[in-house]
């Protein structure tokens, strides 16, 4: 995917925001990654204006904030907008290791089939204190049954976006992991091997995560959407 081995191509890095508080230190984990060029762009999704913000070091665009986005809406506008080589996405309450993008650069260079790198996820507390850890290498067939890729945990080449892949704005939920199974479709994907992405995924409102964030029958009905959607790639893996 890269033009030579010394070209860097430049990261996009999408966080979709309501406004919430926990977005400065979002803010600021981009800021800190050992890894340049990069750039911010913010999705307003709440539909009213955000604080000012001072300038800062690293480049930020924010889009939206016209109406209310929902997630996969908001994620479509991040990748409409989006100029890098590579995309990736952040929730405005999780945080990258400084690491992160470097990690999952070279992972692209070195593995030239995959325009789709990923790392594993560490679970956080919210005062950021680590009590799990997702870290599961590819599987096509494992990711039709279930999602391991966190939203935040990837990298992607702006290519698949320009060759029609986009987020299914009905699925409210798991919507990330019907957007990897379709770049999964038109692409290798590469693994860190390391966790290098903090999710609190106890908080926040999405019905997705654990404890206080986990809604199960909205869970159990999107879930089987996914499967509903995928069944005919399940089953002709299957078959091969």
């Amino acid at each position: 995917m890269f033009r030579n081995n010394h070209h860097a191509p430049r990261v996009t890095i999408v966080i979709r925001t309501m406004g919430r508080k926990s977005l400065e230190e979002s803010i600021a984990s981009v800021i800190a990654q050992t890894y340049q060029p990069i750039e911010m762009l913010i999705v307003n999704a709440a539909g009213r204006p955000l604080p000012e913000r001072p300038p800062r070091p690293v480049p930020i665009s924010v889009v939206g904030g016209c109406r209310p986005l929902n997630r996969p809406q908001a994620a479509n506008v991040g990748l409409r907008h989006a100029k890098g080589e590579l995309i990736g996405f952040l929730d405005d309450d999780d945080y990258f290791e400084p690491e992160h993008v470097a990690s999952l650069v070279e992972t692209l260079r070195t593995s030239p089939s995959a325009r789709v790198a990923y790392s594993g996820v560490l679970f956080v507390t919210d005062d950021r204190r680590p009590f799990a850890r997702m870290n599961r290498p590819f599987d096509r067939r494992a990711l039709l049954e279930d999602n391991f890729i966190q939203m935040g945990a990837a990298l992607f080449c702006r290519s698949l976006v320009e060759a029609g892949a986009a987020f299914d704005e009905t699925m409210e939920n798991f919507q990330d992991w019907d957007f990897w199974l379709q770049l999964s479709q038109m692409s290798e994907f590469a693994h860190t091997g390391k966790a290098t992405v903090c999710w609190r995924a106890m908080s926040g409102e999405s019905g997705s995560g654990l404890g206080p964030n986990a809604n199960d029958r909205i869970q159990r009905v999107y879930k089987q959407r996914v499967h509903n959607k995928w069944a005919a790639v399940r089953m002709a893996l299957s078959l091969g």
